[in-house]
């Protein structure tokens, strides 16, 4: 699926590398699988990454921002020159009256 070409010219399998190491144990202090389950004692698995992703996802409102799409249609563009001519403070003409 996602095979990828190293800088000394070897072709690797990204995919199948990582389902080799999906049951692999984490080394270190992460508690976690290769596939990012969370791992209690024994290696067995407490909580699936599936898991994992939607509670923090419904727990952080700020992670995912859902916006409608429809919505854009009651948007009004201007074009450069319309922008300049609405957002601009008129100028001032000066006298051009030299001493």
């Amino acid at each position: 699926m996602s095979i990828i070409k190293t800088a000394m010219g070897k072709y690797v399998d990204i995919s199948a590398y990582q389902a080799q190491i999906d049951k692999a144990i984490a080394v270190g202090n992460a508690k976690m699988n290769g596939r990012g389950d969370e791992l209690g004692p024994g290696g067995q698995v407490i909580k699936k990454k599936e898991q994992i992703v939607a509670d923090y996802h419904q727990n952080n409102s700020n992670a995912v921002k859902r916006v409608s799409l429809k919505d854009t249609e009651l948007d009004v563009f201007l074009t450069p020159a319309e922008a300049v001519e609405k957002y601009t403070l008129p100028v001032e003409k000066e006298d051009k009256k030299k001493k």
